[in-house]
Parts: structure tokens; C-alpha cells; sequence
């Protein structure tokens, strides 16, 4: 993923997510950019609103390793077995989350996403190349 150095400061984002809709309310592990007037900050968390929000949350202020107009590889993976969600950037471990409820998580039906968002009056361009979504 990449941001160009034509973002206007006002926040947008990029960001790979997994979703479950659970009857009783939505599950989501998310791993991307957000970038705002100041900053390019790293973000991973994991909300389960059932529960009533977020249950795991790292953000890590990175303007200094994530750069304008360059290309950075980002991975939201899940180890199988344990329902372990890691959140990676240029092969760095930014956070992982193993749920307490895994084998309801197990047997649930993931949603996998890219989710772009802009506020109203941002501009920038993201670029996406060479993606892959593994089951």
C-alpha cells in the first residue's frame, strides 16, 4: 500500500479488515494506515460490539517509517488453531489478539475487506499492487 505526497492533511485511511456478523453484533480485526494533518500512524485493533467496542487497540505514530510515495506491505493474518490476528507492516510485528471465545470465532464466516475512507473535503491518492486474500 502506499500514500501519495498529494494527501491535503485531512484524515484518510486504508485498511484491510476481517469482518463476522454475529446476530447479536459484529466482530473485526482491522490493519492499515491512517494518515491526518500530523502524522501517518500505523493502526491495529480488533472490536467485538457485542461486548460493547474495542477490546484490543494499538496505534503506533510511525511518520517516520511510513513515508509518502513509498510502498509498504501490510498483512492481517490468522493463525488458525488459536484464532491469533497479527497485524504486520514491512514484515514488523505492529500487535497481535487471540480471542477468549475462539472456537466461536473458529466456526464463524469472515468477511475480508479493504476499507478506504475520507473525510469530507480530504484528498490523496492510495495505491494497492500485488494483493492477495488467503483464505
Amino acid at each position: 500500500m502506499q500514500i501519495s505526497n498529494d494527501h491535503n492533511r485531512e484524515l484518510v485511511a486504508i485498511t484491510i479488515w476481517h469482518t463476522v456478523e454475529f446476530p447479536e453484533g459484529n466482530w473485526s480485526a482491522q490493519c492499515g494506515f491512517h494518515a491526518s494533518e500530523t502524522e501517518i500512524d500505523i493502526v491495529f485493533n480488533v472490536t467485538d460490539h457485542r461486548l460493547g467496542g474495542k477490546v484490543s487497540e494499538v496505534y503506533v505514530e510511525c511518520f517516520s517509517i511510513i513515508k509518502y510515495n513509498r510502498w509498504h506491505t501490510i498483512r492481517l493474518t490468522v493463525e488458525t488453531d488459536t484464532m491469533t490476528f497479527s497485524c504486520l507492516i514491512d514484515g514488523e510485528l505492529i500487535g497481535s489478539y487471540t480471542p477468549e471465545n475462539v472456537a466461536e470465532v473458529q466456526a464463524a464466516r469472515f468477511e475480508q475487506t479493504i476499507f478506504n475512507l475520507r473525510d469530507p473535503g480530504a484528498t490523496g491518492t492510495m495505491l494497492l499492487d500485488d494483493f492477495r486474500m488467503l483464505p
